[in-house]
């Protein structure tokens, strides 16, 4: 049996629903800047526009001492009601990440960065990987979160 367990964090961004979601489907311009430094070392577009659904990207990231590259495709899901949703499914690891962007106001959104992935085998080791997972992904989903809220505060100030 495939056990799944799931990670989100959300947050109050002070800029428009629109920018936001431009800020987090553009990967050639924009979401390179708000993924924080120090957990990831790159961000390429590998396929596709850069924008969007038909995106595959490479993720590189670090975490306690080690590195990984996700290969990730990406597609942007049907809207409900206020919000829109981008969606990141790596296929090596069976992992699905998804942005849903909620509009609050003229000028605010509620972002959830929330992932879908495998538990490892096993009842202990399971259970550690679970709770280890769940730590360093909420932690690293905070940063975003905020990196997220400073640049596209930063870009909505440059458009006044």
């Amino acid at each position: 049996m495939v056990l799944r367990f799931r990670v989100e964090e959300s947050s109050l961004i002070q800029a428009p629903s629109s920018l936001v979601y431009t800020v987090i489907a553009d990967y050639n311009q924009h979401h390179g800047n708000i993924i924080p430094p120090k957990m990831f070392a790159g961000l390429k577009v590998l396929k596709g526009s850069g924008v969007g659904t038909g995106t595959r990207i490479a993720c590189t990231f670090r975490i306690l001492g080690q590195t990984d590259t996700l290969i990730m495709d990406v597609t942007e899901l049907q809207s409900t009601g206020n919000t829109r949703i981008i969606q990141e499914i790596d296929s090596r690891a069976k992992n699905i990440t998804q942005f849903l962007i909620t509009k609050r106001g003229d000028n605010s959104c509620t972002v959830t960065i929330r992932t879908d992935t495998l538990r490892q085998q096993g009842w202990v080791v399971g259970a550690i990987d679970q709770f280890m997972s769940t730590m360093i992904m909420r932690h690293m989903y905070r940063e975003e979160l905020k990196q997220l809220d400073k640049y596209a505060q930063s870009i909505s100030s440059k458009d006044e």
